[in-house]
């Protein structure tokens, strides 16, 4: 198993601070993403409570809680940068496991940012 499967570069985006871009063009249904174990951190929603709220407040903004599974997801490679678009160029295939992979939703270009509708993760969209 792997995490980023595709090479990136992070920078600054127009979107939100800093965003992952695709160094190399991505065909449609390429693998992006996958959840790994004793890499990306799958945690119970208690501990993340359980934290200070200046550590709360970071956790959350670079992971997020899965409405699916109701755990708290933290990426723990630059694939934490993906930012919200509401017609993304990604999306989660859940056939695969608990975690998913996330695949090119249509054919991504050299230089263009990777996006995600956050709603299909977390059940929310950013305010």
């Amino acid at each position: 198993r792997a995490m980023l499967l595709v090479p990136t570069l992070l920078v600054p985006s127009v979107r939100h601070g800093l965003g992952l871009f695709a160094r190399a063009p991505i065909a449609r249904g390429t693998p992006i993403w996958i959840f790994t174990p004793h890499f990306d951190l799958d945690l119970p929603v208690a501990l993340l409570d359980a934290q200070p709220a200046l550590a709360q407040q970071a956790l959350r903004h670079y992971g997020y809680i899965d409405a699916r599974l109701g755990r708290f997801i933290l990426c723990a490679d630059d694939y934490r940068f993906v930012n919200h678009d509401a017609t993304p160029n990604i999306e989660s295939d859940f056939t695969v496991d608990e975690h998913g992979v996330d695949r090119a939703a249509r054919d991504i270009a050299a230089g263009e940012e990777l996006t995600v509708d956050y709603l299909s993760v977390e059940g929310a969209r950013p305010a």
